[in-house]
């Protein structure tokens, strides 16, 4: 199924970019079947002066890479198998039942926070306390973590190609994602689909302390 929308906004749209307000078109396609989705946006800036008067924002799950895995919390699932079969030191209760906790900490870490959103360190912060892990245990599970979403990302090749085109065109291109990575993880997942992507600019809401659909 194809979905397509667009909104027309004359706020101050995802912060000040450029130190500058803009107005912001947005269209969306997102092919579900295929499990390929498009989703950018055009910001069009009132200052006719600019050399370039448009951006192109483009989201990054699901839009610029995807997983090789069905859910994004399959994750879990396999994390724990491998530290089961390769990290014995790894206490085995946390091992075993990795998903459940990792899920319920970044839900009760959601549910605790004031912010409109949290990161990578506030879910392992909780998890770490919750299961009375070491700080070398703690961080070596959330680095575990990390390298596994790496390991199972892949390029979206069409979308990549299309980021490519409009570079090559002289267009100014940024990244947007409501996740709780922040930008320094964010980026290594960037450079794997395309190394000039780790370069552009990129806003993460829990950096921003925005989501897409209130920042």
């Amino acid at each position: 199924m194809k979905k397509r929308f667009s909104h027309q906004n004359n706020d101050n749209s995802f912060g000040n970019a450029g130190g500058r307000n803009f107005r912001c078109l947005v269209q969306c396609r997102r092919r579900k079947s295929s499990g390929e989705g498009k989703a950018f946006a055009i910001y069009s800036y009132p200052k006719a002066n600019l050399a370039k008067s448009m951006i192109y924002s483009f989201d990054i799950f699901d839009t610029v890479i995807g997983r090789r895995v069905q859910k994004p919390v399959d994750i879990f699932h396999l994390m724990s198998t491998r530290l089961l079969a390769e990290h014995p030191d790894v206490p085995h209760d946390v091992a075993e039942k990795f998903h459940d906790l990792r899920r319920k900490a970044e839900s009760d870490a959601r549910r605790q926070s004031a912010a409109e959103d949290i990161n990578f360190d506030d879910i392992y912060d909780l998890l770490a306390k919750t299961c009375s892990l070491s700080k070398a245990q703690r961080d070596f599970l959330q680095m575990f973590e990390f390298n596994l979403e790496l390991e199972n990302t892949r390029p979206i090749h069409a979308n990549v190609r299309q980021i490519h085109d409009l570079l090559q065109q002289g267009e100014r291109v940024i990244f947007i994602s409501d996740m709780y990575l922040q930008s320094k993880y964010i980026k290594q997942l960037l450079a794997k689909a395309s190394p000039v992507f780790a370069e552009l600019p990129l806003y993460v809401s829990n950096e921003c302390g925005l989501l897409k659909h209130t920042g």
